[in-house]
């Protein structure tokens, strides 16, 4: 009898292909594919620099200048002064008893000057002025008045927020000694006893600057200065000494 093979029935499992890892370690490649792209981004967003408000305040200080400087772009400013004076020599007298001050000097007794500011930088600025100085004495009948135009060129150092020093030349072209009747209006009745020639002195002074954050914006100050200057009188060889002292206020704007 001949052989005859016979198929055996497989399980059904057996014929089901070998289970394979190769969908998992594609989908976990490609989430961490995500990831490595998404942690860039994130990083940027979070690396974003904050100021602190110490170091805005450094910044602050920068600007406005923290050695009490300013880098103010107003360059010029316009000046005005009034201040009381005294010293020098006597120039003339008045012989009354009425008179209140009766003796005149050469470095008395009231100034007033205007002129213009020019800030060169954080601390430093220079100036020019031009005013009218003169000292009076009368009685009832006359008026003795010395009067003088100086011109002055100024520099200043800021020191601090407040305080500031300064120096330089005081130019005064000629100086006058008048009589004038006090019961008459006629500006001829005006007598010159004595002239004097141009002289070239020197200033030095320290300024106290009130309102304001830094000299820059300073509206108003109070200065203590030295003026020392000769006035020679025509004619003669006679000097007379215009060296004073003043205290002044100043308005800037």
């Amino acid at each position: 009898m001949p052989h005859t093979a016979q198929l055996k029935p497989c399980p059904l499992h057996a014929l089901q292909p070998a289970p394979t890892h190769r969908s998992a370690t594609s989908l976990l490649g490609v989430t961490a594919l995500v990831i490595a792209l998404a942690t860039p981004l994130t990083g940027r967003a979070q690396d974003v620099p904050v100021v602190p408000e110490r170091m805005v305040g450094v910044e602050r200080e920068v600007r406005t200048g923290a050695d009490g400087g300013s880098d103010d772009p107003r360059m010029f400013r316009g000046i005005a002064s009034v201040g009381l004076t005294l010293g020098g020599s006597r120039v003339g007298s008045v012989n009354s008893a009425e008179a209140i001050f009766p003796d005149l000097y050469a470095g008395n007794l009231w100034q007033a000057s205007i002129g213009v500011q020019w800030r060169l930088g954080t601390r430093l600025s220079v100036s020019g002025t031009a005013g009218y100085h003169t000292d009076e004495a009368s009685d009832d009948r006359y008026s003795l008045r010395f009067s003088r135009f100086p011109i002055e060129a100024l520099a200043h150092l800021d020191l601090n927020r407040n305080v500031r020093i300064g120096g330089g030349a005081r130019y005064v072209d000629r100086a006058w000694l008048t009589l004038r009747s006090r019961t008459s209006e006629n500006s001829r009745d005006t007598q010159t006893l004595a002239r004097y020639g141009h002289n070239l002195g020197w200033v030095g002074e320290v300024e106290y600057l009130l309102h304001g954050s830094n000299p820059a914006d300073s509206k108003l100050g109070i200065k203590l200065r030295y003026v020392r200057e000769t006035y020679p009188l025509r004619g003669s060889v006679r000097k007379f000494s215009g060296s004073h002292v003043g205290l002044f206020v100043t308005g800037y704007f």
